[in-house]
């Protein structure tokens, strides 16, 4: 095993001491640094403390990147963590613009990523709270992390869940509860939970979310963010009555013209906000809908559904708060968009 070299060590107590972000980006950023510190050493740098960094070092690491063929979502992330590090050591100045560096756009995901949840494969979990915490992000679009941090007694709102704890950035934001068979699990996760969350009382965060990895893997059950996807587009159904385009649906012209973009589907022109999934929740979902019937058939149900078209894009009390981009969700558009 190798011994870190003087630059790793600066940098890990440099980390150690500006602990700001989540834990994930924490940690992102610690396993950054320590590549950087590696590459440095590796191109024959010797480089002993963050101070030393001048613009020289940074243009030689996006080289190194860019010949390793690394694609430009994963340079910016990188780059993001070296910009931290030399705001931290007040030499913010040294580090140009991604443009500048010859780092492109990120490049757009066209594809369908939506999972529908096998229920042959969550058979195969056998930690009740691990198959609890799959079966929400399939029904209400949790992330993993928000998941296995509900805690349902005190997120059900009656016609919404309150989600706030183990959000990115702690974002507060609410998810609506439109069927049946979700008011169903909800009463389950509370009686599984009771007054906490689906940690069970002897587990930490870390080790619960070990478990969910492993009993996730070992049943086959691959893609757990791809429950979000599902749940995005079948909402985005739910409202407007048609596909989301990653899922087929399409999108055929685009207008301009206006200060809002409006987009044409389906021979009529809409709102890029509706169109795209950037919508807005009514504290009445009765605005937008005429039913409380399923949304799908992964939600249990039909399809179809009229649109109130004022009460979807002017709603002046939104439920849903977030964000949800289309090429990952496969049915959203902006930041802050409603899924």
């Amino acid at each position: 095993m190798k011994t870190p070299s003087r630059l790793a060590k600066a940098l890990q107590h440099l980390c150690a001491r500006n602990r700001r972000g989540s834990f994930s980006t924490q940690a992102t950023r610690r396993a950054h640094l320590k590549l950087v510190a590696r590459q440095l050493k590796d191109l024959g740098y010797g480089l002993t403390h963050p101070k030393g960094m001048k613009p020289k070092h940074i243009e030689a690491l996006v080289e190194c990147w860019q010949k390793e063929g690394l694609g430009s979502g994963t340079m910016k992330n990188r780059l993001a963590s070296v910009r931290w590090l030399c705001e931290r050591v007040g030499k913010a100045s040294i580090v140009k613009s991604n443009d500048e560096y010859g780092i492109g756009s990120r490049s757009s995901y066209n594809g369908d990523r939506g999972r529908k949840l096998d229920l042959a494969a969550l058979d195969k979990v056998s930690d009740p709270h691990a198959r609890m915490a799959v079966r929400l992000m399939a029904a209400f679009g949790l992330r993993r992390e928000e998941a296995i941090k509900f805690r349902p007694d005190l997120s059900d709102k009656g016609a919404r869940l309150a989600i706030k704890v183990g959000t990115k950035g702690g974002r507060y934001r609410e998810v609506p509860v439109l069927l049946s068979r979700q008011r169903a699990l909800l009463e389950e996760a509370k009686a599984l939970a009771g007054k906490g969350s689906l940690i069970p009382s002897d587990k930490s965060y870390k080790q619960q979310l070990e478990v969910v990895k492993h009993q996730c893997a070992r049943a086959g059950i691959r893609s757990l963010h791809g429950l979000r996807h599902n749940w995005a587009q079948a909402i985005y159904r739910h409202l407007t009555g048609w596909r989301c385009p990653a899922a087929g649906g399409r999108v055929t012209e685009i207008s301009h013209s206006s200060k809002r973009q409006k987009m044409k589907l389906h021979g009529a022109w809409w709102p890029s906000g509706l169109v795209t999934g950037a919508l807005t929740w009514p504290t009445r979902i009765s605005e937008i809908v005429d039913d409380q019937s399923e949304i799908n058939r992964d939600m249990g149900g039909s399809h179809h559904r009229k649109v109130d078209r004022r009460g979807g894009t002017n709603a002046k009390h939104p439920m849903q708060r977030g964000s949800c981009r289309s090429h990952r969700t496969g049915a959203g558009g902006h930041r802050g968009a409603a899924l």
